[in-house]
């Protein structure tokens, strides 16, 4: 994994893939690369998600690999959804509503959660139900959000899904302090934002910011900045499956608090 940038930086390639890009700018560059990856990785996901709904999220977290989402269907998902359906019955009509839900459970490992979790991923947007239960107001959605089930508290959290210009127009673009993102990073590209809201109205400091981008891409960003890239790149090949990456941010400081990386496995 490594990108070669030839030409005045108005050439790219990468050695995960066999193309190379051209472009009449560094910027336009960028943006192709970042256009033509996604094409081979989500298009191909996609299309596999017609005839095989069962699959695993693996997901790593500051070098660290972290609890796995499971599609529903699968073993795994249905013992998750067992356990949903024998504490918080009355929460949702059916967690199963989608083939291409997941949901995952793990121990605390970040904030806002601070007890052992569960997490249910509903591919639709919110429902008026859970709109008003979390008062949310926003002008449009994306078409997933998740619940977070505390298992300690019985307490449900909303983490809400946000195109890129209903986060910006509520909250601003993202300050990141010192760091700035790079250009590519952007809402043409796919950018899109998560919250977590609570029952009592409120929401939490942090934010996740997410897009998908090429594995090299994203590398030469978070060492530009001394950051701590999501997993081992010795050990752990995602070239053909990673298919989001997410920057968890601290609103009250402008902290970069985690990067993330999520990968598709189908099963």
């Amino acid at each position: 994994m490594s990108i070669t940038r030839t030409n005045e930086n108005k050439e790219i390639s990468d050695s995960d893939y066999t193309f190379t890009i051209l472009s009449n700018s560094k910027a336009n560059a960028e943006d192709a690369y970042v256009k033509e990856v996604q094409e081979h990785i989500l298009t191909s996901m996609a299309t596999t998600m017609e005839s095989n709904t069962n699959f695993r999220d693996d997901t790593w977290m500051d070098g660290n690999f972290r609890p796995q989402n499971y599609s529903v269907g699968t073993t795994q998902g249905q013992a998750i959804v067992a356990k949903l359906e024998a504490d918080w019955a009355n929460e949702v009509p059916n967690y199963s509503a989608h083939a291409t839900n997941l949901v995952a459970e793990g121990a605390a490992d970040r904030l806002p959660y601070v007890n052992d979790w569960i997490s249910w991923y509903n591919m639709e947007e919110p429902s008026s139900a859970i709109k008003t239960t979390y008062s949310l107001s926003y002008t449009r959605y994306c078409n997933w959000y998740a619940l977070k089930f505390d298992k300690t508290t019985k307490d449900v959290m909303a983490k809400i899904v946000l195109p890129n210009d209903v986060f910006v127009a509520e909250y601003g673009e993202p300050n990141l302090g010192s760091i700035s993102l790079p250009a590519w990073f952007k809402k043409e590209n796919g950018r899109y934002f998560a919250r977590i809201h609570k029952k009592d109205g409120t929401y939490d400091d942090h934010y996740d910011i997410y897009i998908h981008a090429p594995i090299a891409l994203m590398k030469e960003w978070i060492d530009a900045n001394s950051l701590t890239f999501p997993y081992d790149i010795s050990s752990v090949d995602l070239k053909n499956n990673l298919h989001s990456w997410g920057i968890t941010v601290k609103e009250s400081t402008n902290e970069i608090r985690h990067i993330k990386a999520y990968a598709r496995t189908f099963l």
